[in-house]
């Protein structure tokens, strides 16, 4: 029995590795999320993104285009083939609600392609125990680094 549902285990593992590396179902999703996007700026009145540039290489064009969290997460809340394709991603339904705050680093209130296309790459599938290092090293050097900060200040006021 043991050895039944390891084999199991091991089976769904690798079929959601199998899907996560399906460069095909990334590209298509992606493309349902940025089409779904482009008709909502339009809507809005704004300048859509310009799929013309991809074709004629121009991809820092468009994936330096910025558009506001709120049409995110307008878009995950009215339009089902955006939660197919998010889902179909293996995107966490639970974080839907907070995608775009996930998706916003900085805080901008904006959200740009590029960290759209690259915070969706890294929200896929389970986290690993190396994500969870990574964040712990970065929260590291940013604590060293505001520490330097706040010794040069201290030096300066005296």
């Amino acid at each position: 029995v043991e050895s039944s549902l390891a084999s199991a285990s091991q089976l769904q593992k690798e079929k959601k590795r199998v899907k996560l590396e399906n460069m095909e179902l990334w590209s298509q999703n992606l493309m349902v999320i940025l089409t779904a996007l482009h008709r909502e700026l339009a809507d809005d009145g704004e300048e859509g993104l310009d799929f013309d540039q991809v074709q004629t290489g121009q991809y820092d064009a468009i994936l330096d285009r910025t558009f506001p969290r709120s049409l995110l997460d307008r878009i995950i809340e009215k339009d089902i083939m955006v939660t197919k394709a998010l889902h179909k991603l293996d995107i966490e339904k639970q974080d839907y609600k907070k995608l775009s705050d996930i998706l916003d680093p900085d805080n901008s209130g904006h959200i740009s392609v590029i960290e759209l296309v690259d915070g969706l790459q890294r929200l896929r599938g389970d986290f690993r125990r190396s994500d969870i290092i990574t964040v712990d090293l970065m929260v590291r050097s940013l604590q060293e680094r505001i520490e330097k900060m706040l010794q040069i200040f201290e030096a300066r006021m005296r």
